[in-house]
């Protein structure tokens, strides 16, 4: 592909957190708060305030930014100790909103990698440079896995740095891969591009693969081509060569076809995106992408990305969605896009090696 930056408008209802800020006092970058080197300085002994924080989740994010976190506590509606920033180490959240006295959701911001703090700015507490609660937070290098399929003389399994975009290998898998995911166990799975077309279990930490079971459909009992998968919570989920919505066994290998059949054309990806939606991804020339509930079974068909790109396999990483090129313009070489569904920009970060198929987030 000759265009190495394409800008579109991708308004997913799938990110409206994102898109929306505000709530009581949301919204903007506020000013850091002074303090000992610009950090503001945690109360004393947990703060004369009536509020409490209690749980923060997740309590790790990508240096890239995009971690929806949610932040559990109480009296967050306090009418006196007012919170009007959210910050993480000295910078502040790009979009926050308090949901209710119990509730506030935050976007992480880009950051170092390494440990730092999560500061609720509050008014009345000049005493403690505003500061009314603190909780602590992780921000860790965003990677994710790839894999080659049908082609490739020795398949192999490679990392991505998405700070760095360094690719890296890691080892021979042993099997052409069409479609990869990673459990929420840290297991890394992907299903077989050839026959016998079998789920097989990918080591992260020497690329070797394992074959887990036989792909066969519930009734027929007949071998299944898969052309791809991705997780929801713990369900495995696949589309077929027939462009079937399916649900996958991971102990028998049993696929299962869910009854809603996904529009045609015929697509290449799907990926779960935040909230437990599914994304697909379509091999038409307009490379359009679909949005699918799994829970109602409802496919409505989302916005196109323009000049017709398509991807072979797609992984979600926060607010970023990273694709594999279906059609490099050099077959020698594979490029991976990154789409970013707040700006809707496209931008093609690395080249992939040969044959590249299959791509999966780090959880």
């Amino acid at each position: 592909m000759d265009t190495r930056t394409i800008v579109t408008v991708l308004c997913l209802g799938l990110v409206g957190v994102l898109c929306g800020c505000g709530g009581s006092g949301g919204g903007g970058l506020p000013v850091v708060v002074p303090g000992d080197g610009g950090v503001p300085a945690p109360p004393r002994d947990g703060g004369p305030y009536p509020q409490t924080l209690t749980e923060v989740s997740p309590i790790t994010g990508t240096t890239l930014g995009g971690t929806i976190v949610t932040l559990k506590g109480t009296g967050f509606l306090h009418e006196v100790f007012e919170i009007h920033a959210v910050l993480f180490g000295e910078k502040g959240s790009p979009n926050w909103e308090i949901l209710d006295d119990e509730t506030i959701v935050a976007e992480s911001p880009p950051g170092l990698r390494g440990d730092t703090t999560i500061y609720l700015i509050g008014d009345n507490a000049p005493e403690n440079d505003g500061v009314l609660l603190l909780s602590g937070f992780t921000y860790v290098a965003p990677i994710v896995y790839v894999a080659q399929g049908a082609g490739a003389a020795a398949p192999r399994l490679w990392e991505v740095d998405l700070a760095t975009n360094l690719v890296t290998l890691v080892g021979t898998i042993g099997f052409e891969i069409d479609g990869m995911s990673m459990a929420a166990d840290g297991n890394l799975y992907g299903v077989e591009s050839s026959a016998p077309h079998r789920l097989i279990r990918i080591s992260t930490a020497t690329g070797a693969g394992t074959a887990v079971a036989l792909l066969r459909d519930s009734v027929t009992a007949l071998p299944v081509e898969i052309r791809d998968v991705t997780f929801v919570a713990d369900e495995l989920y696949g589309r077929t060569a027939g462009n079937a919505l399916v649900h996958i066994d991971m102990a028998f290998g049993t696929v299962t076809a869910l009854e809603d059949p996904l529009p045609a054309p015929f697509g290449s990806a799907l990926v779960a995106v935040q909230g437990g939606q599914l994304l697909l991804s379509s091999d038409a020339p307009d490379g359009l992408l679909y949005e699918h509930d799994p829970i109602s079974g409802v496919t409505r068909a989302g916005p196109s990305v323009p000049f017709g790109v398509a991807f072979d396999s797609l992984a979600a990483v926060d607010a970023l969605l990273y694709g594999i090129d279906a059609e490099p313009s050099d077959p020698a070489e594979v490029d991976l896009f990154r789409i970013d569904l707040a700006t809707g920009e496209v931008l093609a970060v690395a080249v992939l090696p040969p044959f590249a198929s299959a791509i999966a987030r780090e959880r």
